[in-house]
Order: structure tokens, then sequence, then C-alpha cells
């Protein structure tokens, strides 16, 4: 199995995708600066794809999609597009 998410040349290990079901809510309220706004509910599975910009996948690819730790981390916790600017997921 190959992470989804990697690019030619890079190998690494992985774990499927739906695995990553840990809720990202606080972590993107803590991002925006906005306090009390909670009702995000956006896992980290649906994180992952928002970030990647794989919204046009159908629910069978995205099962059969699978991501190493370092992508899993970066594209979430350690998301470059985290620093020097405001998240604003979702934009309300």
């Amino acid at each position: 199995m190959e992470c989804s998410f990697q690019s030619e040349g890079l190998l690494c290990g992985v774990s499927r995708l739906l695995a990553c079901k840990r809720d990202m809510t606080s972590h993107l309220v803590s991002l925006s600066g906005k306090r009390g706004r909670r009702k995000i509910g956006i896992t980290e599975s649906e994180l992952i794809l928002n970030r990647a910009l794989f919204d046009t996948v159908n629910e069978e690819e995205i099962q059969a999609m699978t991501i190493c730790p370092k992508h899993r981390k970066d594209l979430t916790t350690d998301w470059p597009g985290q620093k020097g600017q405001l998240c604003c997921y979702p934009s309300q």
C-alpha cells in the first residue's frame, strides 16, 4: 500500500485515511482566534481531504485512501497554512 498523499520519489508508511477520526474542532477554533464557535464538527480525515484539495473524490475512493504519519501531521496540526494567517474553515 502507498500513501495517497505522497509525491513522486518519496516513500512513506501508511494507514487507512478513515482511521483518522480525531475531532479537529478545537484545533480549528484555536487557529481562527474566535472563541465560542465550536459547532464545526469536522473529523481529522475530512480536514485532511479539505486541505489536500481532494474535493471531488467519492466515498469508494475515500475508503481506499491511505495516509502516512508524516502527511497526516502535515495536513492537520503542522499544516503550513496556519503560520501568519488565520484559518477560516468553514468560511462563515
